[in-house]
């Protein structure tokens, strides 16, 4: 039988340890915000006014223990492989029944966000959740396997105190063909006032689906965990929305959901970029609009990849509203169609309303943390998890406060070394994917986290040293980690905001 995720329960959380206070029940920190504050504020780098409530004890500072960001990748299972056939995949329902068996078994995290990833690789040929590049194939005839799994971002904890276990739900809502964004958020919002999540919203997203111009409006489709890609098919994807959500007794039944986009904007500055907004600088003006808006609360930020004809089709409207979009190929033959894809990277900001007392940050500002290159092999960089060392370490050094997070796939340019174009592509938000190199070798992918940061921090010095670390590289090759740089993205330092936006 299929996995539900709406009638899936954890198992009974163990009773907690004596050495440490038992942290609040999920339950009372939705019910009393008091609770969930006080805790919030004893936690170095955690934002009270995150969406999700946190869970850990309030000790005192002697006994706090220490707090790391973290993650976790959960991938589909093969179930059945075949000759002459694709192969079986578990559906993404049953990715999620893995996360909650994970988090019924480590109660000691506090989860920050969940994030439905594609990892590409090339057929036949294994990949790992953690390399920082990831490959497609352009070759003529050649075929890409896309494996469509959950991240999760977490608080670990100290195991000196324990949280309740959580469960974490679900819900997919896939366009009707032709069907438009704010006509979609409205038949989710109808259906959330018919049939309640019973739990309170951790993050939502818009999810890329391969699809093909003969759609039909089917649930399966968004279930599926694993296809192939040609580069010779123009790919058609559908832009569907997935909902997550922590399991509670206590939640709004009145809520709504509310999205608004911010597009780039041509201030002719970026040569690079073609005279568009940089990233942070979408993010500034998406800052002002959040400081203004306190009926609203707000839940997360999601940087998307939007075809241009998506975007010159707005007219005014608060979102993209075209739900559909086609990557233009190659020819069987090889030779290509003449018509080139541009892409901008927006940013899309979700909203639930109706929300009384609700204050959000005055400001936001974006830190972008991208991997770093190591010298013993060339082309070989770091792994997620020595990005997150650094991200840890930067937190505690910055003394910043993460209000979210996301880990972004960056088209990389094919035309500069890699590692230029890693840190370039880190904040542009223009990209053009020209006709002409559709099949010609491969299409490289980097995978950037990007913490979006709420109030003032202070940038420390270039040279703070890092956790050390025995590791395997990303090419394979294992060694020593020394103290490197933090590591930032592009030539200059990220934007600081001292002061609070105005408009």
């Amino acid at each position: 039988m299929a996995f539900n995720p709406q009638e899936y329960k954890p198992e009974p959380t163990a009773p907690p340890l004596s050495q440490a206070e038992a942290p609040p029940s999920y339950d009372d920190s939705i019910s009393n915000p008091a609770v969930a504050g006080a805790a919030a504020a004893a936690i170095p780098g955690v934002s009270p006014m995150h969406n999700s409530p946190v869970l850990y004890p309030v000790l005192p500072t002697s006994q706090q223990p220490r707090y790391r960001l973290a993650h976790k990748d959960f991938l589909p299972k093969l179930l059945k492989k075949h000759t002459f056939s694709a192969d079986e995949y578990e559906p993404f329902s049953l990715v999620m029944q893995h996360v909650n068996n994970w988090l019924s078994e480590n109660p000691v995290v506090s989860v920050v966000q969940c994030q439905s990833l594609v990892w590409p690789s090339t057929l036949n040929k294994q990949f790992f959740t953690d390399q920082a590049i990831h490959i497609k194939s352009r070759k003529n005839g050649s075929k890409t396997k896309c494996t469509r799994g959950l991240r999760l971002w977490y608080y670990a904890d100290s195991p000196h105190s324990r949280t309740p276990s959580i469960c974490i739900g679900y819900r997919n809502f896939l366009p009707e063909p032709d069907e438009k964004l704010s006509h979609l958020v409205g038949r989710v919002n109808r259906g959330l006032n018919a049939f309640p999540l019973e739990g309170n919203i951790l993050n939502v997203e818009t999810v890329p689906l391969k699809t093909s111009s003969a759609y039909k409006h089917d649930p399966a489709l968004a279930e599926r965990s694993v296809w192939l890609e040609q580069p010779e098919d123009g790919k058609r994807y559908a832009l569907f929305l997935r909902i997550f959500f922590i399991h509670s007794n206590h939640y709004d039944r009145d809520a709504e959901i509310v999205m608004k986009d911010f597009i780039p904007v041509y201030n002719q500055k970026s040569k690079q970029n073609a005279g568009y907004e940089l990233f942070n600088e979408v993010l500034e003006r998406a800052s002002r609009w959040i400081s203004h808006h306190d009926g609203y609360k707000f839940i997360n930020l999601q940087s998307i990849p939007m075809k241009d004809k998506n975007i010159m089709e707005m007219r005014g409207a608060p979102v993209v509203e075209k739900c559909f979009f086609t990557e233009h190929g190659c020819s069987v033959a090889g030779a290509t169609n003449g018509e080139a894809t541009m892409y901008f990277q927006i940013l899309r900001v979700i909203f639930v309303k109706p929300m009384q007392g609700v204050t959000n940050p005055t400001h936001l500002s974006v830190r972008t943390f991208v991997p770093m290159s190591l010298p013993e092999v060339p082309d070989t960089y770091e792994e997620l998890t020595q990005t997150v060392d650094r991200v840890n370490s930067w937190i505690s050094s910055a003394g910043a406060t993460v209000f979210g997070m996301e880990t972004v796939p960056i088209r990389l340019s094919p035309t500069l070394p890699m590692s230029a174009a890693i840190s370039l592509g880190s904040d542009l938000t223009y990209t053009m994917v020209k006709a002409e190199e559709a099949c010609k070798g491969v299409e490289k992918w980097a995978f950037i986290v990007r913490l979006y940061l709420s109030g003032d921090y202070a940038e420390p010095g270039m040279g703070t040293p890092i956790p050390q670390r025995q590791t395997s590289m990303s090419s394979g090759v294992s060694g020593h980690v020394g103290s490197f740089d933090m590591g930032y993205a592009g030539a200059r330092p990220p934007m600081i905001h001292s002061n609070s936006f105005s408009s």
